[in-house]
């Protein structure tokens, strides 16, 4: 019997088509956005960063929308150290 979550995850991953894999991410990112929100929200000068997050995650879970500026996202996203 096969216990391991990560391997299934992973196949569905490996095997998925892109619209799984952007699900999948969608998800991922929902999880992490008490953390973010809660403590990003009422920093001063953070509410672009904010914006950008809920922005992208929004956008994500419309997976039959193309993200044309997805490479950019993640480059702005990365440079949040809570994430």
């Amino acid at each position: 019997m096969e216990t391991l979550v990560d391997g299934a995850v992973a196949e569905v991953l490996r095997d998925g088509h892109g619209e799984v894999v952007r699900l999948y991410v969608a998800a991922c990112a929902e999880r992490m956005a008490p953390l973010f929100m809660g403590g990003r929200a009422g920093v001063p000068g953070r509410e672009a960063d904010l914006d950008l997050y809920v922005e992208s995650v929004r956008d994500l879970w419309y997976a039959d929308r193309p993200l044309a500026d997805a490479a950019e996202r993640v480059r702005l996203l990365e440079r949040f150290p809570e994430l």
